[in-house]
């Protein structure tokens, strides 16, 4: 029995087992997909329709249910699609009655718990309101319009329908004269507009145009007018050139003449000169190939200057313009006032004189001789005042001029002449170098006036002059003759004296130079010494200094000597004996020392500090260190002969 049982157990969870393997697991379901599109987006109310366009689609391919809701204030969905077999486009269209935005929403649903749903915001606006351009319902000019009027007046009547500003322009022959004021709403206008120039005569187009504020352009209008004469046309004339408004200046006789015209009326003219009526009258309209007119001849007696006042005037009898015009008309028949002089005979300054009531202008110049001309003073006011020519001229030739003008074309002129030199004297001189007693010393002496003279010349130190031969020919050489005074001199210091020299010119020009003069360093006896020589000699014999010269002329017993030892004086030699060689020019003198004497082989200092020589007939005395040398003494065994 529990066998048995055991089997039907077991059978029985075989056939659970195989039952369990044959049943199929229950699929997930996929929820549709949907896209809206609406088109346009943007419209008007009442009149736009909106088209939505929907994509629906479902991976099930279940069968789905789309809803559509337009947002325009309904809970309820406004349309309802049942059934709809995937994939699929649905259509559909709507008008709003009211302007807002709105969200159209589309919602898909496939009845097992899948949905989706998309959205597109749309945008719906008032109807436009429907505009208007302004209107210019009258326009009109006043008139009569004439040339002499400075002014134009229009009035007009403008309206806009929709209640806005409108702005006016005016023009004349196209031209915008006036514009730029707002009105508002139906306005009548009355305007009067200055005219930068007034019209000319002739017909003349008028131009209203309108505006609003929303740029509506209305339609303009144009009037035509006929702008008449207004005052007569005046011409004065002098010489055929018109001198309205103007002063001019004439020395000659001249033609004046007057026309005048008015085309279109009447008129009365008068013509005076100052007070005095010339011509008085009345006449009819006159164009301007027939004007009326009045000639008369301005005359220009000698020497006179007077000033004419002419005027015209004319009236026209319709409008009452008037034209009236005036000129001044200067008779001047009188030469300028003109001066000039040079202060004196060879100064470069002076005075002068441009005078003129009525003067134009005036030239001062500077002409002079091989130098040239020059413009000193100009202008064109009347004046007295001084020149003045500061360059340098050396005795020339100058006239100073001066020309005037006055507006008139009356012309003066004068001058003054001189000879002009404010230049001193001058020397070609440079300082002397004595080589022998007496000198002949040529200079050259120059200036441009030939009558420039040498006052004097004089020498201080030690310099004589002995005679002067002085020129006034500038192409020659003044001669100086000089000499050395005799006297004491040092060798160190070769100024001996200066020459000094003045002249004058025949313009009191000064000049003077001074030379100096000096020694030819030739002259010093370091060139004629010779031979130095220090000798020990054996005792009780005295040592020897020996001086050769080369010049004969050193004389004797004039030098003077000191002799160093190491920078200590040993001692001073004064006495010497002179021996003459029989031949040449050669002089020696010796000297005895005594109170010291000298070593051989030793070195001493010799130094020659003064000499007495003859140059010439002259006897000279030099001091302070003609000659220094080191010298070796030398070993004498006996005395010299």
């Amino acid at each position: 029995m529990r066998k048995n049982t055991l089997y039907i157990l077991m059978g029985l969870a075989i056939v659970a087992l195989i039952l369990a393997g044959c049943v199929t697991k229950k699929a997930v379901n996929q929820k549709p997909t949907v896209s809206l599109v609406v088109t346009p987006t943007e419209g008007i109310v009442n009149t736009t329709v909106f088209k939505a366009t929907i994509e629906v689609d479902d991976p099930d391919k279940d069968s789905l249910t789309v809803k559509l809701d337009w947002g325009d204030g309904t809970e309820t969905w406004d349309i309802t699609w049942e059934g709809v077999a995937p994939p699929t486009t649905l259509e559909a269209t709507h008008m709003y009655s009211t302007p807002d935005s709105f969200t159209v929403k589309v919602f898909v649903d496939d009845g097992k718990g899948g949905t989706s749903e998309d959205e597109v915001v749309v945008t719906v606006s008032p109807p436009p309101v429907e505009k208007h351009p302004p209107v210019i319902e009258d326009f009109e000019v006043k008139t009569p319009i004439y040339t002499s009027d400075s002014k134009v007046t229009f009035t007009a009547t403008v309206s806009d329908a929709d209640g806005d500003s409108v702005k006016l322009t005016f023009k004349i022959d196209g031209k915008k004269v006036w514009g730029d004021e707002y009105y508002r709403e139906a306005t009548s206008v009355t305007k009067e507009i200055n005219l930068s120039e007034p019209l000319s005569r002739g017909v003349h187009t008028f131009t209203l145009e309108i505006v609003d504020d929303e740029g509506q352009v209305g339609t303009p209008v144009t009037k035509e007018a006929t702008v008449e004469r207004g005052k007569p046309v005046v011409s004065l004339k002098l010489n055929s050139e018109d001198i309205a408004g103007k002063t001019v200046y004439i020395n000659k006789d001249a033609a004046l003449s007057v026309e005048v015209y008015d085309e279109d009326h009447p008129f009365d003219v008068k013509v005076s000169s100052g007070t005095t009526i010339l011509a008085t009258d009345s006449t009819e309209a006159k164009d301007e190939s027939n004007p009326w007119t009045y000639d008369a001849t301005v005359t220009t007696p000698a020497s006179t200057e007077i000033s004419i006042l002419f005027s015209v005037i004319a009236t026209d009898a319709t409008t009452n313009g008037v034209t009236e015009i005036e000129a001044t008309v200067v008779v001047d028949t009188k030469e300028p006032t003109v001066t000039v002089n040079i202060a004196s005979p060879c100064v470069t300054s002076g005075t002068f004189t441009a005078a003129d009531t009525y003067l134009e202008s005036f030239e001062l110049t500077l002409e002079i001789d091989e130098i040239g001309s020059f413009t000193l003073k100009c202008g064109t006011e009347s004046t007295t005042s001084e020149w003045s020519y500061t360059e340098n001229v050396d005795y020339k030739l100058a006239t100073i001029t001066i020309v005037a003008y006055d507006k008139a074309g009356n012309k003066a002129e004068t001058s003054d002449s001189t000879i002009l030199d404010n230049v001193a004297p001058s020397f070609d001189v440079d300082d002397l170098t004595m080589d022998s007693t007496k000198e002949n010393y040529n200079f050259k002496f120059g200036d441009g006036d030939p009558n420039a003279t040498i006052t004097s010349i004089t020498a201080d130190g030690s310099i004589n002059i002995i005679s002067t031969d002085t020129v006034n020919d500038i192409t020659k050489n003044s001669t100086l003759v000089v000499e050395l005074i005799s006297g004491d001199y040092y060798y160190n210091t070769t100024l001996v004296g200066t020459i000094t020299m003045w002249a004058t010119d025949s313009c009191d020009n000064e000049a003077s130079k001074t030379v100096s003069v000096y020694l030819d360093e030739s002259l010093f006896p370091e060139s004629y010494l010779g031979e130095i020589r220090l000798e020990d000699t054996t005792a009780p014999y005295n040592d020897y200094l020996w001086i050769t010269f080369n010049n004969k002329n050193v004389e004797e017993g004039t030098p003077q000597v000191e002799i160093y030892q190491g920078g200590t004086l040993k001692g001073i030699v004064t006495e010497f004996d002179k021996n003459e060689s029989p031949t040449g020019n050669i002089v020696t003198y010796k000297a005895t020392l005594t109170g010291f004497d000298v070593t051989a082989d030793v070195v001493y200092t010799v130094k020659i500090i003064k000499g007495s020589f003859k140059l010439g007939d002259t006897d000279y005395t030099f001091y302070n260190g003609l000659y220094e040398e080191d010298i070796t003494a030398t070993e004498l065994m006996a005395p010299r002969p």
